[in-house]
């Protein structure tokens, strides 16, 4: 649970950036899930940390004994879970940030022309898709 609870802090960090946009943010989303998707098949450091410590009975220099009462959590099941929700209640619409992503300067030509994007069919939609979306009026420069 360590492992997975670092990794959400760590996105929670990263969230809170002023600078952060809803495409930055996604990206962010989908790699921590993919973090903790890992974990299922290989054991963060905590959790390989807690296992050895197991199987040796000590961690450091306490002795380790078993408790019938304690009912251990299914850690690739308590993973799911985690992906599955984050899925479903962080995600983005793929659709919107598709169309955001024409307005994100990282992907655009070292210098682009005045009406850069209006030759794209895609562009062009996405452009008047976000203006719906915003109420705010579309003008084509294409005629």
């Amino acid at each position: 649970m360590y492992d997975a609870l670092s990794e959400l802090s760590n996105l929670s960090q990263q969230l809170q950036a002023q600078s952060i946009t809803l495409l930055r943010a996604e990206q962010l989303l989908k790699r921590t899930i993919r973090v903790l998707a890992s974990f299922k098949d290989s054991p963060g450091e905590k959790l390989e940390e807690a296992l050895k410590a197991q199987a040796l009975g000590q961690f450091g220099s306490v002795s380790l004994e078993s408790n019938a009462k304690l009912i251990p959590i299914n850690t690739k099941e308590f993973l799911q879970s985690l992906i599955k929700n984050m899925e479903k209640r962080l995600s983005f619409k793929d659709e919107v940030l598709h169309d955001l992503s024409i307005l994100d300067s990282s992907t655009w030509p070292s210098a682009p022309g005045i009406r850069h994007g209006e030759a794209q069919k895609h562009a062009g939609a996405a452009i008047n898709v976000l203006c719906k979306r915003f109420k705010y009026p579309f003008v084509s420069f294409a005629h």
